[in-house]
């Protein structure tokens, strides 16, 4: 029945666990087939807490959102899902080992393994690169303004500089 499905399922996705993105997958009834170590980690939640259990019932914010109705229809032959947690809030929370939330890009893709049709949920985990992002602009924006900054005091430089010779001008005539 649906356990040795899903024991199928774990020795078919087992590669993933090498992976460096959390893994989710789906059947056609919503219920976690399979779920990776990284995710685990990420979420707290371990294989066993989570398996064979409904989606929304583990992560009930999904339940009638638009990401609800977006994977039905990886089921009747959508493409590919992209969603990110700055612009959709995480599909599946995630958090730092500090408690802070992970920003990442959730994809869902649809998967056929012989007559089943899976939804693949990849969490991939973007904190790292929005904060380099962020560093780069933060220093690149000081940059500017040192720049800035160096430029104003060269004009005023010069614009003093003018006021000077034109005020030794008018003193030796």
């Amino acid at each position: 029945g649906d356990s040795v499905l899903i024991m199928a399922n774990d020795n078919f996705f087992k590669i993933t666990e090498l992976f460096p993105v959390g893994i989710c997958v789906i059947d056609s009834t919503n219920r976690i087939a399979f779920w990776n170590r990284l995710i685990s980690e990420w979420t707290g939640k371990t294989s066993d807490e989570v398996s064979g259990k409904i989606l929304c019932e583990v992560f009930p914010h999904l339940s009638g959102s638009s990401f609800e109705e977006r994977i039905k229809e990886i089921f009747t032959g959508a493409p590919p899902a992209i969603f990110s947690s700055q612009l959709h809030g995480a599909i599946i929370p995630t958090y730092l080992p500090s408690g802070e939330p992970r920003i990442q890009t959730t994809t869902v893709l649809p998967l056929r393994i012989e007559d089943e049709i899976y939804a693949v949920i990849v969490v991939e985990d973007c904190t790292e690169l929005k904060r380099e992002v962020t560093a780069y602009r933060r220093m690149k924006d000081s940059a500017i303004l040192a720049l800035n900054d160096k430029i104003n005091a060269e004009k005023e430089g010069v614009r003093a500089n003018a006021e000077s010779n034109l005020y030794l001008g008018l003193i030796s005539h």
